[in-house]
């Protein structure tokens, strides 16, 4: 497994040092090793598939040729695992704190914990609450389309964020490190939501990766007038399902069937402007 580590985790790192918080630094990192160590236990588990970890400044995100996002009900699962990390932390610093052992590095560590786990359940990607929201999305609609649902929603509260952030800033609440944060989750929103518009490109590889993960796939019918274009066949396409198009003319009688391999070929064969009937003459 390779780790990076992201040039704003530095920026954050400096900070704390100009502060002089270098007790914090350790017990900060020691966080986010236990929260991204939740989150590789789980995905090894699932995919067992090499990674690459990109460390960020309220935790990480996991990089790999096999994507989660296209096993909704897995991505749910290593999405959760971090927060999840975090509550276990936060319950055995209570329990520490209840045993009489109280001390400002443990109040501390439950603080962090607290906020560490509240901010990664924030609805944005690709903070581990917009992934468990979008994998949600993903079994009654299209990646890509529940993806731009929880990016528009993440560009909202990323939003919210920046002003919370300005204001507590203004008035002593809070230090200038969250209006960064907000900041920088607005330019992972926007870079998310433009990584939407290839997703049917990635699904047209990673289908086969599918059948082979999971052996047993659920299908799916689409029924489509012929003069449909492609593009707009390939966008209701759900992951973690193989599609059927029936295809029906003017009158509603059925011309044909084709399978989603089929509309996939069609697409790097004719373009994604084809009519989904012209593709029957060809079959």
């Amino acid at each position: 497994m390779k780790l990076k580590i992201h040039p704003l985790f530095w920026v954050f790192l400096l900070l704390y040092l100009a502060l002089g918080a270098f007790f914090k630094i350790g017990l900060i990192l020691f966080t986010l090793l236990v929260h991204e160590g939740f989150h590789l236990l789980v995905y090894q588990k699932l995919f067992r598939k090499p990674v690459r970890l990109t460390l960020l400044p309220f935790g990480g995100v996991i990089e790999t040729t096999n994507p989660v996002e296209f096993f909704p009900g897995k991505e749910f699962m290593v999405a959760l695992a971090g927060p999840l990390a975090n509550v276990f932390l936060i319950f055995f610093l209570l329990g520490l704190i209840n045993k009489g052992y109280y001390d400002p590095a443990v109040t501390f560590l439950l603080d962090f914990n607290f906020l560490m786990a509240a901010f990664n359940l924030l609805p944005v990607l690709p903070l581990d609450g917009g992934r468990m929201l979008r994998s949600g999305l993903t079994k009654i609609t299209s990646l890509k389309r529940a993806t731009k649902i929880v990016t528009g929603l993440s560009l909202a509260t990323s939003i919210l964020v920046v002003a919370a952030g300005c204001y507590g800033f203004m008035y002593g609440i809070t230090g200038i490190d969250i209006v960064i944060l907000g900041g920088f989750l607005i330019i992972l929103a926007v870079r998310e939501r433009t990584k939407s518009s290839f997703y049917f490109l990635q699904n047209l590889t990673a289908k086969e990766k599918i059948l082979n993960e999971q052996k047993v796939l659920n299908s799916r019918v689409l029924t489509v007038s012929q003069s449909t274009p492609l593009k707009e066949v390939v966008e209701r396409f759900w992951p973690a399902h193989y599609q059927y198009i029936v295809v029906i003319g003017g009158k509603q009688e059925r011309l044909g069937v084709l399978s989603e391999r089929e509309i996939m070929e069609g697409i790097v064969n004719y373009g994604l402007l084809k009519p989904v009937g012209e593709l029957l003459s060809k079959s």
